[in-house]
């Protein structure tokens, strides 16, 4: 039996605005899929606002 875990970064881990920057970063460098998700699944948790695909491509952030 698979189980699907899930991950997130704790905020005394990467504040805010550095998660929000490392994940920017990660779509921007096209790192591996999972750890997207667990930087946007960290983001969801925190409810912060996930930014938009221009945001992350253009440096909005």
């Amino acid at each position: 039996m698979v189980m699907d875990s899930r991950y997130t970064i704790h905020q005394t881990k990467l504040p805010d605005d550095e998660l929000i920057q490392c994940y920017c970063e990660a779509v921007r460098y096209g790192c591996d899929p999972y750890f997207i998700r667990i930087l946007a699944d960290s983001i969801t948790d925190r409810g912060l606002a996930m930014p938009l695909e221009g945001e992350c491509d253009h440096g909005g952030i």
